[in-house]
């Protein structure tokens, strides 16, 4: 798929950081070595991830960290965070972390997703994914269910508002549903 995107004629430019857009046909960019204005017909960009903790009371106590970070020790190293782990977020990155954690043997006392899963919104794109990607609509179902037989707590709508504990995370404060 690369090399076909690369003999394809589309320009390619690498490891540019966009500061600016003007208009839809109006973007300023740079690297390392100069400055762009591009002014094109069609534009992709394609900016990554990253996650971003949201400081809140008690958000640097051992124990608080992204979802990708325990994704990461699970994943690279088969540990788990902790022994008993609350997951918490937007998005179903955090529905398969709590898949994984459970099926890992890791006891997630809770899942707080700050999306309303169930509203007629979510609802109508979910059905819209499954006639885009069925297999991936296959995978998240099977996501759900793990943490259904599993027993996890799922609130939708709601999200940790603060973290308590004198040497470590033993306490979240969830506000919402």
């Amino acid at each position: 798929l690369i090399d076909e995107v690369r003999n394809s004629g589309v320009r390619i430019m690498q490891a540019i950081t966009v500061w600016a857009a003007f208009d839809h046909d109006h973007i300023a960019a740079y690297d390392a070595k100069q400055r762009y204005i591009f002014k094109p017909k069609e534009l992709v960009l394609a900016t990554g991830a990253y996650e971003r903790g949201i400081p809140m009371p008690g958000w640097t106590l051992p124990g608080v960290m992204t979802t990708g970070a325990a994704q990461t020790l699970l994943r690279s190293y088969a540990v788990s965070p902790g022994k008993e782990v609350l997951v918490s977020g937007n998005g179903p990155l955090n529905l398969q972390m709590a898949a994984e954690l459970s099926k890992h043997g890791t006891k997630v006392v809770a899942l707080v997703e700050s999306g309303r899963i169930f509203s007629p919104l979510s609802i109508l794109l979910t059905l819209a994914l499954a006639v885009i990607s069925p297999s991936m609509s296959l995978r998240g179902l099977g996501y759900f269910l793990t943490i259904k037989r599993a027993g996890i707590k799922y609130f939708s709508g709601a999200a940790v508002s603060s973290f308590t504990g004198s040497t470590k995370v033993q306490l979240a404060i969830v506000t919402g549903k």
